[in-house]
């Protein structure tokens, strides 16, 4: 009863909880950028969730107020008022500005190019992604999307489906394009080692894929997708260092795949940042810095902060990371960098103790013999049947036939007879009593005298096969249980 009531609790407040607005980002095609945002506020919560929550506040501290005038004389009426509206404008500016997870962005993105969004965790890098899909509470400005838009988040959606259809997502398949979603997002490779290729069944969430390989999946579903607009959550963190660049390489970099679509892409890899079109940098929730590599790096600001801090916290024998050191210690002086890198690591390693995790900011060194092969498919490849075992789900086989005597044998003697001829007794006796009220029942109904005497007489039986009944089956459930 309890877990009952807190899901219907759940339920209840997902289902009274206010709609998303459908107009929080338009759609026009008049506009020249593909991705506008101009001051935009964005909260997971609702205005009226904020409204509820800052009224049982205000009335909390007008109670308080209250309470005090009532054992003081210390203050006027005037001086209440003016307490009470300090704590109300407080807590209203507080919500206004606490509850939007995403302030004043700003954010023009031209056509077919590649933006980065980088900041620190909880910065605001997911959020935005999901303010342009119009997935958050639009607080104040516009945003404007022109042409279809994929999405590929951090954590991988797989359907309980083939991988073939789990990439082509109800579309019609084109061989060579599919064939090229393959090879670009780095799949060939597993396919070879699936027991029926594209064929085999993924279960349900992908519980029969890696980390990586879900990741890869879903990366080819939105490529195959052909969108005008690509949102890119960090969809390298899941795979290897070398994946990772092959990937970024055929597909989402200047000369991959998707090099003529517009694409945001949240990412922590440093050594993808100078190939960027233009850099954004999300401190608290807001855009602190905007620019190119070259730019962002002579400011000497939060975009700085950022790559010491990921720095200090990579392994030192990463070789992609050494000419990025170079840079800063160029810009900064090489005292200036190695004073930076000292505090950042120490405060790393103050944070992983207290958190209880030792390999936080670690990346994996890269295997620079590993190469992919390129895709090839043979007559026998195509003409690939499944094999037996392969389905994870199959078919239920009902089989017919008479249960043979020495089951129930098998089972009595499991069970034991002591307490099976309790069990069976019991329930005769409840049985009976069900019979025998019924039997009763209609002899009373036949019974043409009004005494009182009869009517108690009759009464009375009937009680007592109900009380017979109940007792009988609530010992029998009491043995069934002890079983």
């Amino acid at each position: 009863m309890v877990q009952a009531n807190v899901s219907l609790k759940r339920i209840n407040k997902f289902m009274n909880a206010d709609e998303l607005d459908p107009n929080c980002v338009t759609r026009s095609n008049t506009e020249s950028k593909p991705v506008v945002i101009e001051n935009g506020s964005f909260a997971w919560g609702s205005d009226e969730e904020d409204h509820k929550h800052t009224d049982k506040h205000t009335d909390k501290h007008t109670d308080k107020d209250k309470h005090t005038d009532k054992h003081t004389d210390k203050h006027t009426d005037t001086d209440t008022d003016k307490h009470t509206d300090k704590h109300t404008d407080k807590h209203t500016d507080k919500r206004t500005t606490s509850a939007a997870t995403l302030h004043n962005i700003n954010l023009r993105v031209n056509e077919g190019s590649l933006i980065a969004v980088v900041g620190s965790v909880g910065a605001g890098k997911s959020s935005l992604c999901s303010a342009i899909l119009g997935e958050m509470e639009c607080r104040a400005g516009r945003v404007n999307v022109k042409g279809n838009v994929a999405y590929v988040p951090q954590e991988a959606w797989i359907q309980n489906a083939t991988l073939e259809n789990n990439i082509l997502f109800n579309q019609p398949k084109d061989n060579k394009r599919y064939q090229l979603c393959i090879n670009s997002c780095a799949l060939l490779s597993d396919l070879h080692v699936l027991p029926a290729g594209d064929q085999t069944e993924i279960g349900e969430k992908g519980i029969n894929l890696s980390g990586g390989q879900k990741q890869r999946v879903s990366l080819a579903r939105a490529v195959y997708a052909d969108a005008d607009v690509y949102l890119l959550d960090d969809p390298l963190s899941a795979v290897d260092a070398h994946v990772g660049k092959h990937i970024f390489n055929h597909v989402i970099g200047p000369q991959g795949q998707l090099n003529k679509k517009t694409r945001l892409l949240v990412t922590h890899g440093l050594t993808y940042l100078p190939q960027m079109d233009s850099i954004v940098v999300l401190k608290n929730g807001r855009i602190s810095e905007q620019g190119t590599y070259q730019e962002l790096l002579g400011k000497k600001g939060p975009f700085q902060d950022f790559l010491l801090q990921y720095l200090a916290s990579a392994n030192e024998d990463m070789e992609e990371l050494g000419e990025l050191k170079q840079e800063l210690e160029s810009s900064l002086g090489r005292e200036v960098v190695e004073r930076q890198l000292i505090r950042h690591r120490t405060e790393s390693e103050s944070d992983s103790i207290v958190n209880g995790d030792a390999n936080y900011g670690r990346s994996k060194r890269p295997s620079e013999n590993e190469t992919f092969p390129p895709l090839t498919q043979t007559g026998e490849e195509n003409k690939r049947t499944e094999k037996v075992g392969e389905k994870l789900i199959k078919k239920e086989k009902a089989l017919t036939g008479k249960v043979k005597l020495g089951v129930y044998k098998y089972y009595l003697s499991a069970v034991g007879m002591k307490y099976i001829a309790i069990l069976m007794v019991f329930n005769i006796i409840c049985q009976m009593c069900i019979v025998g009220s019924s039997v009763w029942l209609g002899l009373w109904s036949e019974e043409e005298s009004n005494d009182p005497d009869t009517r108690d007489y009759y009464l009375g039986i009937y009680g007592a096969f109900g009380f017979g009944q109940a007792i009988s089956g609530f010992v029998g459930d009491v043995v069934l249980w002890r079983l």
